[in-house]
């Protein structure tokens, strides 16, 4: 598990954990990020729920994203969402957090450079 999971914290003063961030990868050469993003969101979701299910919850925690995680990590917000009565850890989730994610943009930012739409 300590492979394919990294958690970090930001502690108080006191050495309690203010945000817990949970970063997730695949092992090296493994094949498993070829998939698409649902079977890759579904792989992850079982991951950080054993991970809870072994250490017991977080608060406020965050997920965290790299590169074409950042893609995976927001459909796992959509699958996360879609199945949160299942998933007892999901009440802590707080956000997510892209690192170097390629995200595509928005649609609407570029019809700003389309003079027929101004």
């Amino acid at each position: 598990m300590d492979q394919i999971l990294r958690t970090a914290s930001i502690d108080d003063a006191e050495g309690r954990p203010l945000v817990n961030v949970l970063t997730l990868s695949s092992p090296m050469f493994s094949g498993e990020s070829l998939g698409d993003l649902e079977e890759n969101s579904a792989t992850y979701i079982r991951r950080i729920s054993k991970y809870f299910q072994l250490v017991g919850e977080h608060k406020n925690v965050y997920i965290m994203g790299y590169s074409r995680g950042a893609a995976v990590g927001l459909q796992m917000l959509i699958d996360i969402e879609k199945k949160k009565e299942a998933l007892p850890w999901a009440k802590n989730l707080k956000g997510f957090i892209s690192l170097g994610g390629v995200l595509y943009g928005a649609g609407l930012a570029d019809a700003t450079f389309d003079e027929k739409d101004q």
